[in-house]
Formats: C-alpha cells, structure tokens, sequence
C-alpha cells in the first residue's frame, strides 16, 4: 500500500514539474518566443513588445482584417528573429491598387511590423529570417533614434511600401542603418525608403520606385529590376548595381 502511495506521489510530481515546463516555455535561453497562440492568450493583434530584449517567432502569425501584425513601443533594443515564419494579413491587398477585399479602415496604418520609440528612447532594432506579407499598409516601418538592421527577409504584396526606415540618432544623433540580403517584391510603393547601407537586396516589380535613400546613403549589390517609377532615387553608388536588363548603375 505505502508503495502504491509512494508511486503516485512520484507521478504527481513529475506532472507538477511538467507543468511548471510549461509555463517557462515562451521563453528559452532569455529569448522570448511568440506564436498565435501567444498572441490571442496576450489580447490579439497587434502582438505588442513593451520591454527590451530578444524575441522569436515559433509559429507563422496571420492578423485579421484591418489589424497590424507586431507593434515595438519601447526606449530599449529589441531584436527580432522571424526563424524562418511569416507575419501575414487575413486580407486579401492589392499591391498595385492599394485596395484591399475586404475594404479595410484605416487601410495606410495597418503594417506587419511597426517599431516606435517609447518617449525619447534611443534603442536599436534588428530583423531577420523570415516573411512579411499581404498587409494594407507597409510591410515594416521603424522610427527609432537608434541604429537599425533589417535582413534576410522577404516582404511582399503590401499595398504601401514594402519597408520605410526612418531614425533620429537618439541623443548622439547618429545611426547606422543596414538593410542587407532581402527580398522586396510587389509592394505598391517604394520598395525600400530609408537606411544608410543597402546591400545586396533584390528590389524587383514595386509599384514606386526601388530604392528612394537620403543623398548620404551608399547602395550596392542589389538587383533593381522592373520598378515602377525606376530602380533608385537619391544615395550614393559605392558599387555596382542591376538596374536594367544588361545595364549596371
């Protein structure tokens, strides 16, 4: 009888420790993991980061009509890693027509992810590895006053720009901004606006320009092929680039 008892004390505390497991889960190695899941138990979308620190997608993230998919508001660094998932919309968005089936209100602020500053802050921002896609509005928007890298993303068939950067410089007003190795394709504005450094992104069939950079922006290595209203506006050549069929620039 005693080790009857004994038994199942041993499997209740296994299934305490099981549970306590689980209740760690969204979190590994101080990486805090987001899924859909995640996301609804949190109040839905937009998924909001408020706190520094470094988060993962463990799952693919579809938003419903009308609603961002991540909203960054903090002073603080945040890195985010898409680990090879895609942040999409429900909606159904043109990406030459800027028209969206549904209609969706509000249609220009509805973006995939969009990373503001909490007050004054001057935290960097870093994205990699993954998709964004189908949204009314941009594909990723950053205003922060620190120093931002963006790579190794696809973003696509947004109605508005595929990605637009814009930085302060926090208190020092300097910031280096690097987008690198991604694919921007179909969206219905500029492809790529803003960064210091653009390198080797393919920038192909967006509905404005390819790339529109400040006059201090170096470009190189990228594929500017069939854009709308041309393949670069503003920046600085610091190696060669695909702008048209055979034609370098």
């Amino acid at each position: 009888m005693h080790s009857f008892v004994g038994k199942r004390s041993a499997v209740a505390a296994i299934a305490v420790a099981g549970l306590g497991l689980m209740g760690t889960a969204a979190a590994v190695d101080g990486v805090v993991l987001i899924d859909q899941a995640r996301v609804n138990a949190a109040g839905g979308f937009p998924y909001k980061i408020t706190a520094p620190g470094s988060y993962r997608l463990a799952s693919n993230l579809v938003a419903p009509l009308g609603k961002s998919g991540i909203d960054v508001s903090t002073g603080g660094s945040v890195s985010l890693d898409l680990n090879g998932y895609s942040i999409s919309s429900s909606a159904s968005c043109s990406p030459t027509g800027q028209s969206c089936t549904p209609p969706v209100s509000g249609a220009g602020t509805v973006t995939g992810v969009w990373v503001h500053d909490a007050g004054t802050g001057s935290g960097a921002f870093s994205l990699k590895n993954g998709s964004i896609n189908g949204f009314p509005g941009y594909g990723i928007e950053v205003q922060v006053g620190g120093a931002v890298e963006i790579r190794d993303t696809k973003v696509f068939n947004n109605s508005f720009s595929g990605m637009i950067i814009s930085t302060s410089g926090g208190q020092g007003g300097v910031s280096v901004n690097v987008i690198r190795d991604n694919l921007v394709w179909r969206n219905g504005g500029t492809g790529i606006v803003g960064g210091d450094l653009v390198i080797d992104n393919i920038v192909t069939g967006n509905g404005s320009v390819g790339l529109a950079l400040q006059p201090t922006a170096g470009y190189r290595g990228n594929h500017l092929l069939g854009n709308g209203q041309g393949p670069v506006s503003g920046g600085v050549s610091i190696g060669s680039n695909v702008c048209a069929y055979q034609q370098l620039c």
